[in-house]
C-alpha cells in the first residue's frame, strides 16, 4: 500500500509513480479485455483536466458526470477534482427530466459529461432551463455527430486541448494537485432519496482517504486485486470502491462490456473482490434456482440433497456454535458435487472479499451464499459517511450484524434507538442546504436516520431498518417491514415485496413477480399471457406466490405472518418514483400511490378489480 497521500489526485499521482505498468483498470470492448496500467490512468486523467481548464474550467466549479460503468467515468471525477473544481455523479438510468433538472440546477454545473447520445439528449431537452451549462462533453461522440448544437463537444477534442496544454505548460497538472487541501471539496454525492428529492452531500479528500485508509487497515486490498464494478457509478457505494479504494490500495477495477452480458464477463475475470448491494446478490439467488429447475433429474436432485447441508453448516458457523463431524464430512463431498460449480456458475471461484451494503440483505440471502462457500461479509455506511463506516472481520461474520466501527470511528445509538456516527469520514454538510445539514450534524454527530442497537456482549452493531420505516401493529408489536420482505424475496418469482402493517391489526404486502421467472413457469405450464399485467392478474400466478407466501410464514412469529397480498400490476420503477436507483423502496410514494389497493387489503369485504388473497 502507498504511503497515503492527502487528496485523491495526489494518491492517483503517487500510484501511477510508483507502479507505471501495474493494471489498474480493465475493460471489455467487442469480446477483448483491454489493459489500463496506472501510467495510462494519470495521462488520461491529466489530458482531460487540463483540457477542461482550456474550455475555462475553474475552481470551485461543479461539472455533472452521467455514465454507466466504463473508464472514463473514473478519468471524469478525478479530472475535475484535479483542476480543483467538483464532480457530481448522476444515475445513467433516470429519465425522469426534472429530476435532472433540479439536482443539476441545483448544484450550479457548468460542464456536463455524458456518455452517450441518450445522456447528451437529456441535457439538450433541459439547456434552456440550466442557463449556467456551458458544455456539454459526450464520450460517444460518433452518436451526436450529426448534431449542430455548438454547445456539444467531443471528448476526445477535450483531451486533445489537454495534450497541448500540457505541452505549453508541463508542471500545470502537478501544480493543480499540489495546490489542493484535504479539507477542500473532493465530491457532491446524492443521497438515496427514499422520501424526498435526493441531497447533495459534501464529502472532502480528508473524508474519503479518512474512509478508504481506515477501511483497507482492516481489511488490506493488494494489486493482485479485481473488482468488477457493477453498481452506477453515481452511487456512493461504487465511488468509495472504484474511485477512492482502488488508488489507495492499488487494486483493479473491471468493467464488463455491456449489462447483458455481466454474468459472462463476472465468469471470465474470476475477480477477487465483489461489492453489491442487496439486489445484486438477490439476482445471483434468483438466476440460480432457475437455472436449477431448469437443470435434469441428477443435477436437481444433487441441489435438494447438499443444499440443505451447506445451509445447515453455513447457519451454524454464522452462529458461532459447534459443527457435528459428520456435516463437516458431507459438505466436503458437496463441495467436489454442487459449491464448487455454483461458485463457478455465479462467477465467485476466486472472490476473496464478497461485501453487501447500502440496504437490507436478509438473513436467508446472506446464508445462501456462506452455503455454498462465498464469505460474504455485511458492511454498512452511507453517502453521509463517505460509503463505509462500519464492516465485518473475516472471523466474525454473522448475519444479524453489519459488524463493528472502522478504526478511527465513533457509533452510538441515541435513546429513540437511532444510530449516530462520528469520524473523519463525515460529511461537512448538504451542498446549499443548512436545514437538513442542521438537522443531520449535531455536536459532532451525523444522526444517519437509521434504528439499531449495538450489542454489550461484542460491540457488533445490528442496522434494523431506517427509523421511520420502523412500524408497530394494534398490539403494540414493532417490526422491521424490511426483514419480512427480504424473507419474501427469497425465491425467484418474487422480484419486490412491500409490507404494511403500521397501525393495523395484521401484516399484509404487495408483491412484484419476476416477470422474466414468472413467464417462463408460465410457459413451461402453457398458460398463455401477454404483459406484466395480464401475467399478474392470472389466477395462476395468485397460487404460486400464495404457496411462496406461505414457505415464509413458517420462519416468523405468528403476528407477524403476512395475513393478505395482492400483486402489483407493474414492475415499480424509479422514473415513477416508487423505488430509487438502488432499489430501496420510497414507502411514502407506495402508500399515495396504491392507497386503494392498500387499503383492499385491510376491507373487510372484497374490492372490484383489485385481487387480494387472504393466506391460510
Amino acid at each position: 500500500m502507498l504511503k497515503v497521500a492527502n487528496t485523491l489526485p495526489a494518491m492517483l499521482l503517487e500510484r501511477g509513480k510508483e507502479s507505471p505498468n501495474d493494471t489498474a483498470l480493465l475493460e471489455k470492448k467487442f469480446g477483448i479485455w483491454h489493459k489500463i496500467t496506472w501510467g495510462q490512468y494519470v495521462e488520461n486523467v491529466r489530458f482531460l483536466s487540463l483540457g477542461m481548464i482550456s474550455l475555462g474550467l475553474k475552481e470551485g466549479d461543479k461539472v455533472v458526470f452521467i455514465s454507466t460503468n466504463r473508464p472514463e467515468w473514473l478519468y471524469t471525477e478525478m479530472a475535475v477534482m484535479a483542476a480543483k473544481a467538483v464532480p457530481l455523479g448522476m444515475y445513467a438510468e433516470t429519465e425522469e427530466l426534472g429530476v435532472f433538472q433540479e439536482l443539476i440546477g441545483w448544484s450550479d454545473a457548468k460542464f456536463v459529461v455524458a456518455e452517450d447520445q441518450e445522456q447528451a439528449d437529456k441535457i439538450l431537452k433541459l439547456k434552456d432551463r440550466l442557463p449556467l451549462i456551458e458544455r456539454i462533453i459526450v464520450v460517444e461522440f460518433h452518436e451526436v455527430r450529426r448534431y449542430k448544437d455548438p454547445i456539444l463537444m467531443p471528448y476526445d477534442d477535450v483531451l486533445l486541448l489537454g495534450r497541448q496544454l500540457n505541452e505549453r505548460s508541463r508542471e500545470l497538472f502537478e501544480r493543480n494537485i499540489s495546490a489542493i487541501r484535504p479539507e477542500d471539496t473532493a465530491i457532491l454525492s446524492t443521497t438515496s432519496g427514499t422520501s424526498a428529492l435526493p441531497k447533495l452531500a459534501i464529502l472532502t479528500h480528508k473524508n474519503l482517504i479518512a474512509m478508504s485508509e481506515a477501511a483497507n487497515s482492516r481489511d488490506p486490498l493488494t494489486p493482485q486485486d479485481r473488482m468488477l464494478s457493477s453498481n452506477p457509478p453515481g452511487w456512493i457505494g461504487e465511488r468509495s470502491f472504484g474511485l477512492c479504494w482502488s488508488p489507495l490500495a492499488g487494486f483493479c477495477v473491471c468493467f464488463a462490456e455491456e449489462d447483458e452480458t455481466i454474468d459472462r464477463d463476472l465468469r471470465e475475470i474470476g475477480p477477487s473482490v465483489l461489492f453489491s448491494g442487496p439486489r445484486g446478490w438477490e439476482n445471483m439467488i434468483s438466476k440460480t434456482l432457475v437455472r436449477i429447475e431448469d437443470a435434469g433429474l441428477l443435477k436437481k436432485m444433487t441441489y435438494r440433497v447438499f443444499m440443505p447441508i451447506g445451509t445447515k453448516l453455513a447457519s451454524l458457523t454464522l452462529a458461532r456454535k459447534k459443527v457435528p463431524s459428520h456435516y463437516r464430512l458431507l459438505y466436503a463431498i458437496g463441495e467436489h458435487l454442487l459449491y464448487k460449480h455454483l461458485r463457478d456458475l455465479l462467477g465467485l471461484s476466486k472472490m476473496r472479499n464478497a461485501y453487501t451494503g447500502g440496504g437490507f440483505l436478509g438473513q436467508d440471502q446472506f446464508v445462501f451464499f456462506h452455503a455454498i462457500g462465498v464469505k460474504l461479509r455485511q458492511i454498512y455506511g452511507g453517502t453521509e459517511a463517505g460509503g463505509v463506516a462500519v464492516t465485518q472481520t473475516c472471523d466474525e461474520v454473522r448475519a444479524d450484524t453489519v459488524g463493528t466501527p472502522l478504526p478511527g470511528i465513533k457509533i452510538r445509538v441515541d435513546e429513540t434507538g437511532e444510530i449516530l456516527m462520528r469520524g473523519g469520514n463525515i460529511m461537512t454538510g448538504y451542498y446549499k442546504n443548512p436545514e437538513q445539514t442542521e438537522k443531520a450534524l449535531k455536536n459532532g454527530w451525523l444522526y444517519t436516520g437509521d434504528y439499531g442497537f449495538i450489542e454489550e456482549s461484542t460491540g457488533h452493531l445490528v442496522m434494523v431498518d431506517r427509523k421511520n420505516d420502523i412500524m408497530t401493529l394494534n398490539n403494540g408489536v414493532k417490526f422491521s417491514p424490511q426483514a419480512i420482505e427480504t424473507r419474501l424475496k427469497f425465491n425467484p418469482y418474487v422480484k419486490e415485496a412491500v409490507c404494511f402493517g403500521d397501525g393495523r391489526d395484521f401484516v399484509t404486502a404487495l408483491i412484484q413477480i419476476d416477470f422474466d421467472n414468472v413467464g417462463k413457469w408460465a410457459e413451461q405450464r402453457q398458460i398463455p399471457y401477454t404483459t406484466f399485467k395480464d401475467l399478474s392478474r392470472r389466477p395462476e400466478v395468485y397460487q404460486l406466490i400464495e404457496k411462496e407466501v406461505k414457505k415464509v410464514a413458517g420462519s416468523l412469529r405468528d403476528d407477524l405472518r403476512v395475513v393478505r397480498f395482492s400483486l402489483f400490476e407493474k414492475e415499480l420503477d424509479p422514473e415513477d418514483g416508487e423505488i430509487t436507483h438502488t432499489r430501496k423502496v420510497r414507502r411514502g410514494a407506495i402508500n399515495e400511490m396504491y392507497r386503494s389497493q392498500i387499503e383492499a387489503l385491510y376491507s373487510a369485504d372484497e374490492v372490484s378489480n383489485i385481487h387480494v388473497v387472504k393466506v391460510n
